[in-house]
């Protein structure tokens, strides 16, 4: 008998600490979720962007997520010989930045109207 209160008692300290280490993780989350939320609305007042439907807004926050944990990653490098921020590609798919790169496919069509140095 008394083994099963100690079991219990421990099984129920033991689910507290596991209940409290959660309740840490999804609060930290949800902060830096926040965090995250105010730095995309930060950057669509600085770049004037706004988006016709709510699918095209999350799309883009997706996108820009991901690029934000990719400028993050770079910053945190201590042999980084630059720093990256966000800019206007910052939301953009890949399709609609390699028309930016300078890609062959932008330049599809007539090339003997292209001007030669």
């Amino acid at each position: 008998m008394a083994l099963g209160v100690v079991f219990t008692a421990g099984l129920m300290v033991t689910l507290y600490f596991i209940d409290f280490a959660a309740f840490n993780s999804i609060k930290a989350s949800d902060e830096e979720g926040q965090a995250l939320n105010e730095k995309f609305a930060s950057h669509l007042a600085r770049t004037n962007v706004n988006f016709e439907s709510k699918e095209e807004h999350a799309k883009r926050f997706e996108i820009f997520k991901v690029r934000d944990a990719q400028i993050e990653a770079h910053n945190l490098k201590a042999d980084k010989k630059y720093s990256k921020v966000h800019n206007e590609f910052s939301m953009m798919t890949e399709e609609e930045m390699t028309k930016f790169k300078g890609h062959h496919a932008y330049f599809a069509g007539d090339v003997s109207q292209l001007t030669t140095f």
